[in-house]
Order: structure tokens, then C-alpha cells, then sequence
């Protein structure tokens, strides 16, 4: 039988400090009535190199979990430590990988041209020589190369999505945070960029922070998952997950192990909603 963790346990099980540290957060907006809170109480510790995924009900306050993460927000209460120190505005170190990949990239600009403009962005000084081969192999990296000088409206979804990675990759950022990224894609092309994230990853050592609705999506790719109720929203349990790597779209899925996390989290999410 597969246990899901009070989450009152859930520490970096590791001797080094936590890259990401949540305390005791809470995030409240004003309404007529008073306050709505939106989020409330939350804590995680979040190790370098970690891929874990957050799962909850549409409304439980995911997206507004991550906006805090990427210092879009600030908490009502309660703090974030990132890398020893506090989140009080966005950084080139946390990329957002939103889902609406359309409003994310500059229609005007090609895909080389769209991940440039990370690179101009960076105070780092590089020449153009440099810049033309860090795009090129960040391009081969996420499968873009043949369409450097296509405009997004020439690509498709996936591909799109692939662009917008491409250019939060160019940050060089220790965190990735995705946002239900995949949510609106085919099923293919949505396992496809499983793999695909899942690689980057593991080659980069960068931490993910992934955002979906989907348990099947959050186990596979998670070494943690997180089970987010709703109203106020909180993170009530964390699921350890323990699937060697690589996985595989079909061996992963059909493994005994893979089936009782499934189970563990239909069983356990629907009594939090």
C-alpha cells in the first residue's frame, strides 16, 4: 500500500540547504466582504535537481502558488527563501513556462529571433557568435533546429511550446517553473514533451516545479507529488515517488508500482475537493 505524507514531513531529505523554501505561506486578496484567502499556511523545501509536481482541482491555487515561486506575487504571510535568499521579485534564475504558449511569445519575431531576446535580456556581455551558438544548440536541444527562421505562427502547438522552454532555457535558470504547460496539447504531443522535459532536466540538474491537473502527468514525471485542497487552498499531502529513470510512456505507466501511486492519489485527491 502506497502512504501519502502529512505534509508537515515534507523536508528536503537531504544534509544541504533546500534551494526552494516555503514557510508557512499564505496569500489573501480583498473582496467586498473583507479578505478571500486564496492560499493558506503552506510550507515545502524544494532540493536542487528535484522535479516535483503539484496536483490539485482547478481553483485550489496552484497557478497562484507558482506566481509567488516566481516572485509575481508576494505572500500576505509567511515567506520564501530562494537559494538562502528571500523572493521579493522575478529572476532570471526562476523561468515561467506558462500554459498559453500564444501570449507568451513575440509574433513578430522568429524562433532564433525569440530566444535571442532572453539573451540580450542577460547583463552577461556575449558577442554575437556567441549568442548564434548558444541558440542553436538550445534549438537542437528541444528539437527546433529545422525551423530556426519560422515565425510562431508557423509552428505548431507543440512546437510552440517547445520555443517558449527554448527560451527560458537561454536564462540559464536553476528553476524551472511550469505551469500545466502541456494542458492544451494532443495526447501525443503531450507525452512527446513528457520525455522531452523529463530529459532536460535530468541533463541540466535544473529543479522543476510542474503544475498540472493530470495524476497520470504528475506521477510520471515527479519525484515528489504534491496534493494541493481547495478552499483555502493548502498542500495537504506529498507523495514520494519512487520509479527508476529514464521512464517510458509505456512500461512506466503499466508498472505495478506507477498503478498504486494511481490509485493512492484517485482514492486520496477527491475527498480534498
Amino acid at each position: 500500500m502506497v502512504q501519502m505524507k502529512p505534509v508537515e514531513l515534507q523536508r528536503a531529505e537531504t544534509c544541504q540547504s533546500p534551494l526552494l523554501s516555503i514557510e508557512n505561506v499564505s496569500f489573501s486578496v480583498p473582496v467586498a466582504q473583507g479578505k478571500l484567502t486564496i492560499l493558506q499556511n503552506i510550507s515545502l523545501e524544494v532540493r536542487q535537481g528535484e522535479f516535483v509536481s503539484i496536483i490539485g482541482g482547478s481553483g485550489c491555487g496552484k497557478t497562484t502558488l507558482l506566481r509567488l515561486i516566481g516572485g509575481l506575487n508576494q505572500p500576505t504571510e509567511g515567506r520564501l527563501m530562494f537559494d538562502g535568499a528571500p523572493i521579493d521579485r522575478p529572476s532570471r534564475r526562476r523561468a515561467v513556462v506558462f500554459q498559453d504558449y500564444s501570449k507568451a511569445l513575440l509574433p513578430w519575431r522568429t524562433v532564433t529571433s525569440n530566444v535571442q531576446l532572453a539573451l540580450d535580456t542577460d547583463p552577461t556581455p556575449r558577442d554575437a557568435a556567441t549568442k548564434k551558438q548558444i541558440i542553436e544548440r538550445l534549438l537542437a536541444q528541444v528539437g527546433l533546429a529545422e525551423a530556426a527562421d519560422r515565425y510562431p505562427r508557423q509552428l505548431s502547438g507543440g512546437m510552440q511550446q517547445r520555443l517558449q522552454i527554448a527560451r527560458c532555457l537561454a536564462l540559464e535558470p536553476k528553476m524551472l517553473l511550469m505551469d500545466e504547460p502541456f494542458g492544451a496539447l494532443d495526447a501525443m504531443t503531450r507525452q512527446t514533451l513528457q520525455d522531452e522535459i523529463a530529459k532536460l532536466a535530468k541533463e541540466t540538474g535544473m529543479t522543476v516545479i510542474f503544475i498540472t491537473h493530470d495524476i497520470e502527468e504528475a506521477i510520471y514525471l515527479g519525484d515528489r507529488v504534491c496534493a494541493m485542497e481547495s478552499r483555502p487552498g493548502r498542500i495537504s499531502a506529498v507523495l514520494d515517488i519512487d520509479l527508476k529513470r529514464p521512464r517510458d510512456q509505456l512500461t512506466t505507466r503499466e508498472d505495478e508500482q506507477f498503478l498504486r501511486y494511481r490509485h493512492e492519489l484517485f482514492e486520496y485527491l477527491p475527498r480534498k475537493h
